[in-house]
């Protein structure tokens, strides 16, 4: 019997901004300083797990701060960067570079006292930094949100209205929110923020989903834009995540000959290749 062929997405896997923040925390590692990472620098165990052998420690921010201590990929609050600022003997900013564009062009916005409303996920860590408390910069997660009376008020009464995006969002949620804000605010500044990565990475699964019974989706479920290349590819095809190989399931390629494997932004390579070569074992 031929083994099944696996066909790898064009994209798929670390992104610049994960592989910045790792090189970072590796690099104030090799100095032979204690070095911890504020929560989790990537959201995938895998990673995090070789971090910590290489004695680099995850911690909150009622740990002491000690060492060198990173700001991870996501980004964090003013009022946290501060505060580790001030009480770390040292602070390294790992924020994904793309993030804090995104940021800037918000806090621009911000300060020109428009309504800014971002497309992301509340009680993610990116948007919570991008957010920075602020009452006028709304999170909103998709269409269903702005139509709500309490927010359509706020976007007519508003002097102007902004809209951006997390990083790691859908692409065609974008689309749809910015359609309905426009009817409400034609005047609306409208700026996609989703990340190139993000968008490459996207566009790549569907491709594949479109023609292949079976999208196999490498990450860690905490991640969030796993999770959204396991909802695009299900939307055309059969789709299963898996943070390693040892999570496949063999009746998962019974009959099928040909499947498609994508991964998320913080998957490591080593796993994506663990993923194939025991898919093409079945």
């Amino acid at each position: 019997m031929s083994k099944i062929k696996v066909h790898l997405a064009e994209e798929a896997g670390f992104c610049f901004g994960v592989k910045n923040a790792i090189a970072l925390a590796e690099a104030e590692a090799n100095k032979g300083e204690a070095v911890s990472t504020l929560g989790d620098l990537v959201h995938n165990q895998d990673v995090m797990n070789d971090l910590k052998a290489k004695k680099i420690s995850s911690i909150t921010l009622d740990d002491e701060l000690s060492g060198t201590v990173l700001i991870r990929a996501h980004g964090v609050t003013s009022k946290v960067k501060e505060h580790v600022a001030k009480l770390a003997p040292k602070m390294v900013d790992a924020t994904c570079p793309m993030v804090k564009a995104i940021k800037q062009q918000v806090d621009a916005s911000f300060s020109d006292g428009a309504l800014v409303l971002l497309f992301g996920h509340a009680k993610h860590p990116e948007a919570i930094g991008i957010k920075d408390g602020r009452e006028h910069v709304v999170v909103i997660s998709g269409v269903e949100e702005i139509a709500k009376q309490e927010l359509v008020k706020k976007i007519k009464n508003a002097k102007s209205v902004s809209l951006f995006s997390q990083s790691t969002m859908f692409v065609e949620g974008f689309v749809e929110l910015e359609k309905s804000l426009l009817k409400l605010r034609p005047d609306a500044h409208i700026r996609n923020t989703i990340c190139a990565p993000t968008r490459k990475r996207q566009s790549c699964v569907i491709e594949l989903a479109k023609k292949l019974p079976l999208i196999i989706v490498v990450g860690d479920p905490k991640s969030a834009n796993t999770g959204h290349l396991l909802e695009l590819a299900s939307n055309y095809t059969k789709a299963e995540r898996v943070l390693d190989a040892v999570e496949l399931k063999a009746e998962w390629f019974d009959g099928i000959a040909e499947v498609g494997v994508t991964a998320g932004a913080s998957t490591p390579d080593h796993a994506i290749r663990a993923v194939i070569n025991a898919i093409e074992k079945f």
